[in-house]
């Protein structure tokens, strides 16, 4: 029973290692790029510069880069 104990915990101590160290707080500098390069697109299709295919492959292709 105690073995048993010990183990649940042991576990339950790994998941929540786990869940901290994906967390990746340490991302500002991508964080701000992804922002401003958003920022970018946004601009380009308010003013017309960017077709509706280009805008959606770009969109894309930021969802990969923040996935």
């Amino acid at each position: 029973m105690k073995t048993l104990r010990v183990l649940m915990l042991t576990m339950a101590v790994a998941m929540l290692t786990a869940t901290v160290a994906s967390a990746h707080p340490g991302t500002p500098r991508i964080d701000r790029r992804e922002a401003r390069q958003g920022a970018r697109i946004h601009q380009g299709v308010r003013s017309g510069e960017l077709p509706r295919r280009e805008t959606r492959s770009l969109r894309v292709g930021q969802r990969h880069v923040h996935r």
